[in-house]
């Protein structure tokens, strides 16, 4: 008797198209004193309206939002983060953020919790780490019929993030 053959394997079907990586001459870096962040060559700087919000930006082609936000925090510790996240998501309902999913992890060595939510009709996703005693919250998205775009790209910008 012939050993079976193994069906084929079948990439599941995604519900929308996830983007390809960007190519180093198509991305910007963007900086400050404590931060360097590297966003798509279309992303259009604007003018922040408060000392906190260090970074904002506009993708008009995708309609895709970038803000990095800076707080001063106490401690670098587990602690500062928790503290800031529990800020961060008091605000977030305040505002009508509804979380869907929290994770944890690192960015260039520094620790996150990563926060997805929507607001109808967008969907965003936040970033939050402290370092050198500042708090900071890089969020990121769009219009959720394009979340999956909106998740990569975000991502990948979000990885790019590197604290001073």
């Amino acid at each position: 008797m012939p050993p079976e053959t193994p069906p084929p394997q079948v990439e599941p079907k995604r519900m929308f198209p996830v983007p390809p990586p960007v190519p180093e001459d198509e991305t910007l870096t963007v900086s400050g004193d404590t931060w360097e962040l590297t966003v798509p060559s279309t992303v259009e700087r604007k003018s922040a309206r408060s000392e906190a919000l260090v970074f904002a930006g506009f993708d008009s082609t995708e309609k895709r939002l970038f803000l990095l936000v800076r707080k001063e925090v106490n401690g670098d510790s587990a602690i500062g983060l928790t503290t800031f996240v529990t800020e961060v998501k008091s605000d977030f309902l305040k505002s009508g953020l509804s979380p869907v999913s929290e994770t944890k992890g690192t960015i260039n060595g520094v620790s996150f919790v990563k926060i997805e939510g929507f607001k109808a009709p967008l969907v965003l996703h936040n970033w939050m780490l402290v370092k050198s005693g500042r708090g900071y919250l890089f969020a990121c998205g769009g219009i959720m019929t394009q979340a999956a775009a909106h998740a990569a790209v975000c991502g990948r910008v979000a990885d790019s993030l590197k604290l001073k």
